[in-house]
Protein backbone atom coordinates (compact mmCIF):
# COMPACT_ATOMS: atom_id res chain seq x y z
CA UNK A 1 0.00 0.00 0.00
CA UNK A 2 1.31 3.27 -1.01
CA UNK A 3 1.40 6.45 1.97
CA UNK A 4 -0.28 9.25 0.30
CA UNK A 5 1.81 12.71 1.11
CA UNK A 6 -1.28 14.88 2.39
CA UNK A 7 1.00 17.48 2.69
CA UNK A 8 1.16 17.72 -1.12
CA UNK A 9 5.19 17.90 -1.03
CA UNK A 10 7.02 17.00 -4.14
CA UNK A 11 9.26 14.51 -4.02
CA UNK A 12 12.29 16.88 -3.40
CA UNK A 13 10.92 18.23 -0.79
CA UNK A 14 10.11 15.01 1.38
CA UNK A 15 13.74 13.66 0.51
CA UNK A 16 15.47 17.31 1.91
CA UNK A 17 13.11 16.78 4.91
CA UNK A 18 13.98 12.84 5.67
CA UNK A 19 17.65 14.09 5.03
CA UNK A 20 16.88 16.85 7.67
CA UNK A 21 15.68 14.51 10.16
CA UNK A 22 18.34 11.56 9.51
CA UNK A 23 20.91 14.90 10.17
CA UNK A 24 19.15 15.41 13.39
CA UNK A 25 18.61 11.82 14.34
CA UNK A 26 22.68 11.19 13.78
CA UNK A 27 23.66 14.16 15.33
CA UNK A 28 21.57 13.59 18.84
CA UNK A 29 23.39 10.13 18.64
CA UNK A 30 27.03 11.50 18.61
CA UNK A 31 25.86 13.24 21.33
CA UNK A 32 24.43 11.48 23.52
CA UNK A 33 26.57 10.29 26.41
CA UNK A 34 29.17 13.40 25.21
CA UNK A 35 29.03 16.30 28.02
CA UNK A 36 31.69 17.59 26.06
CA UNK A 37 30.73 17.47 23.00
CA UNK A 38 26.96 18.98 23.56
CA UNK A 39 29.19 22.05 25.58
CA UNK A 40 31.35 22.41 22.51
CA UNK A 41 28.12 22.25 19.98
CA UNK A 42 26.04 24.28 21.99
CA UNK A 43 28.98 26.83 22.29
CA UNK A 44 28.95 26.82 18.68
CA UNK A 45 25.45 27.25 17.96
CA UNK A 46 25.78 30.50 20.61
CA UNK A 47 28.48 32.18 18.94
CA UNK A 48 26.52 31.51 15.33
CA UNK A 49 23.55 33.04 17.38
CA UNK A 50 25.78 35.82 18.45
CA UNK A 51 26.56 36.99 14.75
CA UNK A 52 23.76 36.21 13.08
CA UNK A 53 20.76 36.62 15.65
CA UNK A 54 18.82 33.38 14.41
CA UNK A 55 17.71 32.26 17.43
CA UNK A 56 15.72 28.87 15.56
CA UNK A 57 19.55 27.92 14.93
CA UNK A 58 20.29 28.31 18.62
CA UNK A 59 17.02 26.84 19.68
CA UNK A 60 17.47 23.18 17.72
CA UNK A 61 20.67 23.21 18.96
CA UNK A 62 19.55 22.90 22.48
CA UNK A 63 16.59 21.23 20.98
CA UNK A 64 19.60 18.39 19.71
CA UNK A 65 21.21 18.14 23.09
CA UNK A 66 17.89 17.59 24.96
CA UNK A 67 17.11 14.72 23.03
CA UNK A 68 21.30 13.41 23.22
CA UNK A 69 20.25 13.47 27.14
CA UNK A 70 16.81 12.05 26.94
CA UNK A 71 13.78 14.27 26.59
CA UNK A 72 11.77 12.70 29.22
CA UNK A 73 14.51 13.08 31.83
CA UNK A 74 15.16 16.81 30.15
CA UNK A 75 11.49 17.44 30.84
CA UNK A 76 11.48 16.23 34.46
CA UNK A 77 13.98 18.17 34.83
CA UNK A 78 13.04 21.39 33.01
CA UNK A 79 9.36 20.68 34.90
CA UNK A 80 7.30 20.77 31.44
CA UNK A 81 6.19 17.76 29.30
CA UNK A 82 8.04 15.84 26.87
CA UNK A 83 5.92 17.01 24.61
CA UNK A 84 6.43 20.69 25.26
CA UNK A 85 9.84 20.13 24.49
CA UNK A 86 9.59 18.96 21.18
CA UNK A 87 7.15 21.07 20.11
CA UNK A 88 9.13 23.94 22.09
CA UNK A 89 12.54 23.01 20.37
CA UNK A 90 11.41 21.77 16.99
CA UNK A 91 12.22 23.47 13.60
CA UNK A 92 8.99 25.97 14.20
CA UNK A 93 8.94 26.43 17.84
CA UNK A 94 8.94 28.96 20.19
CA UNK A 95 9.51 28.05 23.70
CA UNK A 96 8.11 30.22 26.71
CA UNK A 97 11.42 32.06 28.29
CA UNK A 98 10.86 29.82 31.28
CA UNK A 99 11.17 26.48 29.31
CA UNK A 100 14.01 28.26 27.61
CA UNK A 101 15.70 29.03 30.65
CA UNK A 102 15.05 25.44 32.51
CA UNK A 103 16.63 23.89 29.26
CA UNK A 104 19.87 25.67 29.89
CA UNK A 105 19.81 25.01 33.50
CA UNK A 106 19.40 21.25 32.43
CA UNK A 107 22.20 21.27 29.91
CA UNK A 108 24.28 22.82 32.45
CA UNK A 109 24.57 26.19 30.46
CA UNK A 110 24.29 29.84 32.00
CA UNK A 111 24.04 33.26 30.79
CA UNK A 112 27.07 35.42 31.65
CA UNK A 113 27.28 39.35 30.35
CA UNK A 114 30.72 39.79 29.54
Amino acid sequence: MKKQNKLKLSAAQLKKLAGYADFEEETAQELKNDLAAQKAFLKVALDEYAQDGNQKTLLRALGLVLRARGMSASARKVGVSRNALYQGFSEHGNPRLDTFLGALHTVGAVITIP
